[in-house]
């Protein structure tokens, strides 16, 4: 994957992919957030020129689409923040927006600045945490190289209330430079990581891409105000990863509404997803045409084998918080363990109710011994 270097450029499958899942999340996120705050803030990092070359909307033609699609629960209108390095980029991107001035509602705030995403999230970050009752914010981080994406940023928008960041890290570009001799380049490495330990994987053996993400998800996961974090990797047919997405969220229904996004999309050509709890014995291997009950059966199974009175609600939270399953996953994975044995069904919910079927979250269930 090169970094593109004209003002516009044919867009690729996988970046078709990355759009439908923002585009899907975003509207679930402004009907949401316009219902219960004022003025959602929406950020977009590397906004890129609007439009690609055969005119596919850019990410943020396609937010602002999504939140025109919610114009009635946004009374109060929602501020757009697009910036790009690149000033023939964002000239592109206001002439774009230029186009929608007859469209756009007078309480839509959008705010296009050439700057890179470092340097103009710093003081927006420092203005937000100053600001009382803060609606919330959804951040699209989507770099087209492996820099300019501090690790203290994304620290930051996560402090604030509210706040999610959606993030491509480019770990192919991440692993090859790796082991370059430039110090600026290990600088911005570095940076994205904000921690030294990024530097010892280029000492160790094994997979050495697997271990750049698993220490990135760490670092959300430990360093951050996020409460969940969500990975998932888009793969060729090759079975190589181009990149990784993370999702970061204060809430859980933040991860259904980013599985459901990501369910939704049909992978173009040669481009499928991966859960990174699946791995054989060198590459990630679950497809999404694959059946995905099948595989989440096994992983409940080897996570709850053997345990007693284990409410549904339990078993639920441990499938989204941990996996890029959907709850209509987690029912079929249930019933076929229940017919096949290896789990029974308790004839009483958790509040005493009788239990007739399916698997409601008061629903309790004991998990056989068996191997």
């Amino acid at each position: 994957m090169a970094v593109p270097t004209t003002t516009t450029w044919k867009i690729d499958p996988h970046t078709l992919a990355k759009h439908q899942i923002l585009s899907g999340y975003l509207k679930a996120w402004f009907g949401i957030v316009g219902n219960r705050f004022g003025q959602p803030i929406y950020v977009d990092g590397f906004c890129g020129p609007g439009r690609y070359p055969r005119g596919e909307p850019g990410s943020p033609l396609l937010a602002l689409q999504a939140a025109l699609e919610h114009q009635d629960v946004l009374r109060g209108g929602a501020i757009f923040h697009f910036t790009d390095y690149r000033e023939d980029r964002i000239r592109n991107l206001r002439s774009e927006v230029d186009a929608l001035a007859g469209t756009l509602p007078g309480c839509f705030q959008v705010q296009i600045t050439t700057a890179t995403f470092r340097d103009y999230i710093s003081p927006k970050i420092e203005e937000w945490r100053g600001t009382p009752s803060l609606a919330p914010i959804f951040a699209f981080v989507d770099p087209r190289g492996y820099s300019g994406i501090p690790f203290s940023a994304i620290q930051g928008l996560l402090a604030l209330p509210h706040a999610e960041v959606f993030i491509t890290l480019m770990v192919d570009f991440l692993n090859r430079f790796l082991d370059h001799p430039n110090r600026d380049i290990t600088e911005h490495i570095l940076e994205t990581y904000g921690t030294k330990e990024v530097l010892a994987i280029r000492e160790g053996q094994g997979d050495r891409v697997g271990k750049l993400i698993d220490l990135y998800h760490r670092r959300l996961r430990s360093d951050t105000c996020a409460a969940h974090v969500l990975h998932f990797n888009m793969i060729n047919r090759l079975n190589h990863i181009l990149y990784s997405l993370f999702f970061a969220t204060k809430h859980p229904l933040g991860l259904e509404r980013m599985k459901d996004a990501m369910w939704k999309v049909d992978p173009q050509g040669d481009l499928s997803f991966a859960d990174p709890k699946d791995r054989d014995s060198q590459q990630l291997s679950l497809l999404l045409s694959s059946d995905p009950a099948d595989k989440l059966e096994e992983i409940i199974i080897a996570e709850f084998r053997g345990q007693q009175h284990v409410g549904v609600e339990r078993v639920w939270r441990y499938v989204n918080e941990t996996t890029i399953y959907q709850r209509k996953h987690m029912v079929t994975a249930l019933r076929r363990a229940k017919q096949s044995g290896q789990i029974i069904a308790e004839p009483r919910k958790a509040n005493g109710e009788k239990y007739i079927r399916g698997f409601p979250d008061e629903a309790v269930v004991s998990f056989t011994a068996g191997v």
